[in-house]
């Protein structure tokens, strides 16, 4: 059996630097994955959100054998060949993984207070 962690990219973890750090602890931790959502967020002026494939790219210089990727990538708000491209490039890392579908999220998810909480239980 394999544990993973999945966060979202927006609300208390929308930030890039955030979700560096809590896959490194994660990794330290000794736990095998690190997933982030891909969602739309009809929010996104008044809650924080991370790209999530700059995300992935930081996880990835801060960490060096915790699988990485998303939980669903969402293809309708993204150029075809680019993301392609970017999954080609995700593949040939071998730990990092890319799965496509479609997501909305309307709610504020996480706050610093969660965060605190999370990073205790990686731990």
């Amino acid at each position: 059996m394999h544990y993973g962690l999945t966060l979202p990219n927006m609300g208390g973890s929308g930030d890039v630097r955030t979700l560096a750090d809590l896959a490194q602890l994660a990794e330290g931790a000794r736990w095998d994955g690190f997933f982030l959502w891909d969602a739309l967020n009809y929010d996104a002026d008044n809650v924080p959100v991370a790209d999530t494939w700059i995300a992935l790219a930081a996880i990835a210089m801060q960490t060096k054998q915790i699988k990485i990727g998303t939980m669903v990538a969402t293809p309708t708000r993204r150029r075809p060949w680019k993301m392609a491209r970017e999954d080609e490039q995700a593949k040939a890392t071998i730990r990092a993984y890319a799965n496509a579908g479609a997501t909305w999220c309307l709610a504020n998810v996480g706050t610093e207070k969660d965060l605190d909480g999370l990073r205790a239980s990686i731990q």
